[in-house]
């Protein structure tokens, strides 16, 4: 046979995943000799996903089926406590399998769960560095969560993440796309991520550290309690300091950014960001320079880490970690 496996092993696997939900007869297919095959097909409903978008200081997560249509959702609060990761780690999967506890899902269905994180990747572990995150080293989510959930997981950059969903939403397979989000920070300032996008996929970078911004924080005293058109000046002066090193270097055909963090400022922020960047680049740049908001407007990654730990799942797609 074709997987390698004898017609009695192939049988028992299929009788355990049909047991299980997880795969239907799809029927007789005919039109050949002999005895007709039967196919069969997953169950979309039989498979769940679980994604969590670690906004520290607070998470979200999501449940999707197999074909990525989210089930459910919720806000969970980490608290302010960011010196003992491993305990925060446990605090924050105890409190999602508390969650999930209250939904019509049983721990084991969950068949795959993905992360989205704000740091560096490495061999399944995150390590944080800045004034703007706790400073971690070689925290292993992926040991953890997988023990918890006795399923695969998978890790992922968080704004890969929002940039990967941005890209399925306007259904753009061509041309490069500079993705910028800012994402809350601790001590209520503002961080900033970016991820360059190819063809409709993501660049990863060697180990799905891709798209770091260096120095891109935006302090909360400069921000509280000023007026919008203030509040947006001053985040798009530190925006547009890494921008515009990024935007010659990678020559976008399309530059979206996701500021659904300042409120009522975005629009005049990215108007901002669009004027100081022309501005900069008066000189030496020629190319496109259009800035739009983000259509996909939920303003995290949750749903989408599910349906990238899926397709990990089945198809084994996603970056060297």
């Amino acid at each position: 046979m074709a997987l390698g496996r004898s017609r009695p092993t192939v049988d028992k696997a299929l009788r355990r995943l049909i047991e299980r939900g997880l795969v239907a007869p799809r029927g007789e297919e005919v039109g050949q000799r002999g005895r007709p095959p039967t196919s069969f097909q997953i169950r979309a409903a039989g498979w769940l996903g679980l994604g969590v978008d670690f906004e520290i200081p607070r998470i979200k997560a999501a449940v999707t089926d197999a074909r990525g249509k989210e089930l459910a959702r919720t806000d969970l609060v980490l608290g302010r406590d960011f010196d003992e990761p491993l305990a925060l780690l446990g605090r924050t999967s105890a409190a999602l399998q508390s969650w999930l506890g209250a939904l019509p899902y049983r721990k084991r269905e969950i068949s795959s769960v993905g992360i989205g994180l704000p740091g560096f990747l490495r061999d399944g572990m995150l390590s944080l560095a800045g004034q703007d995150l706790p400073g971690w080293r070689r925290i292993p989510f992926r040991e953890h969560f997988e023990r918890v959930f006795s399923a695969p997981v998978h890790l992922a950059h968080d704004v890969h993440l929002m940039a990967l969903a941005e890209l399925e939403h306007r259904g753009w397979q061509q041309g490069i796309l500079l993705f910028l989000a800012l994402r809350p920070a601790l001590h209520g300032g503002v961080r900033a991520g970016a991820c360059l996008c190819q063809d409709g996929r993501p660049y990863l970078g060697g180990r799905g550290n891709g798209g770091a911004l260096f120095h891109a924080t935006i302090p909360a005293e400069s921000l509280v309690g000023l007026p919008d058109d203030e509040r947006a000046a001053a985040a798009a002066r530190t925006v547009v300091n890494s921008l515009v090193h990024v935007v010659p270097l990678t020559d976008p055909d399309y530059i979206v950014i996701h500021a659904s963090e300042l409120g009522s400022a975005e629009e005049p922020f990215i108007s901002a960001c669009e004027g100081l960047l022309r501005s900069a680049l008066s000189d030496e740049y020629v190319g496109p320079l259009g800035i739009t908001s983000a259509q996909v407007r939920d303003g995290d990654g949750a749903a989408e880490a599910a349906r990238a730990a899926m397709r990990r799942l089945f198809w084994r797609e996603g970056p060297k970690e």
